[in-house]
C-alpha cells in the first residue's frame, strides 16, 4: 500500500497525459473523444503515447527503489551504531518494536502521514550519529566526564547531518536532531514540552518501554504493566504525560490496540 501511495502519482500523470493528448487529436481532428483514446490514433502517435506513459512510470519505479535503497542503507547504519553502543543486541527487533508501538501512538493521536513517515525513519536511525563518537567515549561503560559527555550528546547533530544528505529522509534530519529532548526542559538543547516535536515525544515514550521491557543490560525485563507504571513515574519530566496515557489506552484496550493495527497496515 505504501509504494502503490509513493506511485500514484506518476499513474496519475501518465493518465493524464494520455487523456490530454486524446483531447488534442479531438479538437484538432473532429472526431469523437472516446474515438481518439484508441481507435482513431495512428500507430506512430499510439506509440508516442505509450513511451511517454512508459516513461512517466518508470520515473516512478526508478524515485520508490531508490526511497526503498535509502530506508535500507539507513536500518543497516542503524544497526551498526547500536551493535558500537550495546554490542551484540539481545533484542535484534528493537527497531520494529518500536515503530509498532510507535505508530500505533501516532494514529491514536491524529498524527498526519507526512509526520508518521518521518516517525518511522526515527525509530530505525535515531542514533546513527552514534557511528561519529569516538570509541574511548562509545565503549566506555563508567559514567561520562562533562567533557565526554559533550562528545557524546554531539551524536545527534551526526545523526542529522547523515539524515539531511539524504535526499528522500532529509525532511526527518529535525527530529533526530531533536529524539533525545525532555518534556521538562532537561534535553540536550533544552526544548521544551510542546514545543517538541510530537514525533519525537512519542518516540522518547517508546524507546523508554522498550528498554524497561528488553533491556540491553543483565537488567530485569520488566512486564509491559511494569514498564507503563514506570513510564507514570516520569509523566511530566522526562515524557509528555499525553503520551504516557495514551500508552495506557494502546497497553489496557485490546479491541482499540487491535483497530489502530488495522488502520496502520491497511495505509
Amino acid at each position: 500500500m505504501r509504494h502503490f501511495r509513493a506511485l500514484l502519482p506518476f499513474i496519475l500523470a501518465a493518465v493524464i497525459f494520455w487523456l490530454a493528448d486524446s483531447l488534442i487529436l479531438t479538437i484538432t481532428s473532429g472526431s469523437g473523444f472516446l474515438f481518439c483514446l484508441w481507435d482513431g490514433v495512428t500507430s506512430t502517435r499510439l506509440i508516442f503515447r505509450l513511451v511517454i506513459a512508459l516513461l512517466i512510470l518508470l520515473i516512478g519505479f526508478t524515485k520508490v527503489l531508490r526511497r526503498e535503497m535509502d530506508y535500507m542503507r539507513v536500518m543497516r547504519m542503524g544497526r551498526d551504531a547500536k551493535i558500537a553502543r550495546f554490542g551484540a543486541p539481545d533484542s535484534p527487533d528493537s527497531h520494529q518494536r518500536m515503530l509498532y508501538y510507535a505508530l500505533r501512538l501516532a494514529t491514536l493521536m491524529k498524527m498526519g502521514s507526512s509526520e508518521q513517515h518521518n516517525l518511522r525513519i526515527l525509530c530505525y536511525c535515531y542514533d546513527i550519529g552514534l557511528v561519529g563518537v569516538h570509541s574511548s567515549v562509545l565503549y566506555k561503560r563508567s559514567k561520562l566526564s562533562v567533557d565526554e559527555q559533550k562528545v557524546w550528546d554531539e551524536h545527534i547533530n551526526y545523526g542529522a547531518d547523515i539524515i539531511a544528505n539524504i535526499p528522500k529522509l532529509a525532511r526527518a534530519a529535525r527530529l533526530i536532531n531533536c529524539h533525545e529532548e525532555r518534556y521538562n526542559g532537561s534535553g540536550v538543547i533544552a526544548m521544551y514540552g510542546k514545543s517538541i516535536p510530537l514525533a519525537c515525544r512519542i518516540f522518547a515514550a517508546v524507546e523508554m518501554f522498550d528498554h524497561l521491557t528488553h533491556p540491553h543490560n543483565i537488567s530485569r525485563a520488566m512486564t509491559p504493566q511494569e514498564a507503563l507504571d514506570e513510564l507514570d513515574m516520569y509523566a511530566g519530566t522526562a515524557l509528555d504525560p499525553d503520551v504516557v496515557e495514551a500508552f495506557h489506552r494502546i497497553i489496557g484496550d485490546n479491541k482499540l490496540a487491535a483497530a489502530l493495527t488495522v488502520q496502520v497496515y491497511m495505509r
